[in-house]
């Protein structure tokens, strides 16, 4: 689908009637999943949305924002292509119990990217053969069943036991974190808002992200800075203030840290 509209739209839907996977793959845009009884959950642009339909249907609702550019591919399996082979992955993550509901699968590869392109390609082309669609749809689903392995995989650590619900609040402060940049909530706060202890939420966060709460944070504001003084969209100063730092000084100390030049150097080869 692509599409941009002119104000704030809500669609609303059931969750399908009968067994399916389906998956969301974000090329351009920003949206939000709203289900009845779970977090809101929030897929923006080079990220994936995993559904595992297998119990009574719920009402829930799709939200795209105003004056944005949207570009997503949707596609739902269904259960009896799903269980035609027993023994293949796909089947086990049908069967598997962890995946239950919605949630954000995390972020796309570079080659789910350059499928998912292929296929919006494929479909504005009126030579295309569908079986070549179909190929790509294959082809795209093997890259998303790789990414829910990994899931899975971090579930099942000792460290801290995580069910669905819980990837699903910790990317959730992921969000938080990406959207409130300039004045982020403590941890606690994170804790209270998401509705997830402070232990499970640092433990749980580090393993899937493989850093810390406040690092995941610190890269975030690094790279939207770099971004912005690169493409020349605002001064050093501004650019500092927008990610959240008070002090223009250590911000450019922290900026050398991270790419071993400060961000006038960066502003003057851009």
């Amino acid at each position: 689908m692509e599409c941009c509209f002119h104000e704030n739209i809500e669609i609303f839907s059931n969750q399908a009637t009968v067994e399916s996977l389906s998956f969301t793959v974000c090329v351009q845009g920003t949206l939000r999943n709203v289900c009845q009884g779970r977090p809101d959950i929030k897929i923006q642009k080079n990220e994936t949305l995993f559904a595992r339909y297998k119990e009574e249907p719920q009402k829930m609702s799709s939200i795209f924002n105003a004056h944005e550019e949207n570009c997503f591919i949707t596609i739902q399996l269904g259960s009896e292509w799903l269980k035609s082979d027993p023994k293949s992955l796909h089947a086990d993550v049908f069967n598997n119990p962890f995946w239950q509901g919605i949630y954000k699968s995390g972020p796309v590869s570079r080659l789910m990217l350059t499928v998912s392109q292929d296929i919006i390609n494929a479909t504005k082309e009126a030579d295309v053969q569908n079986h070549y669609i179909s190929a790509k749809v294959l082809e795209l689903w093997s890259h998303q069943l790789k990414l829910l392995e990994r899931l899975a995989t971090v579930s099942n650590q000792k460290v801290v036991k995580l069910n669905a619900q819980d990837v699903a609040v910790i990317h959730q402060v992921a969000d938080i974190l990406i959207d409130e940049m300039a004045n982020p909530p403590g941890l606690l706060e994170l804790s209270r808002r998401v509705g997830i202890n402070d232990f499970k939420l640092k433990k749980g966060f580090k393993q899937i992200y493989g850093t810390t709460v406040f690092g995941f944070l610190h890269t975030h504001r690094m790279e939207t800075a770099r971004a912005l003084i690169k493409d020349r969209q605002c001064s050093v100063s501004q650019a500092a203030a927008k990610v959240g730092f008070k002090s223009p000084s250590h911000f450019s100390m922290a900026f050398k840290q991270v790419y071993g030049v400060t961000p006038r150097q960066i502003l003057d080869l851009a």
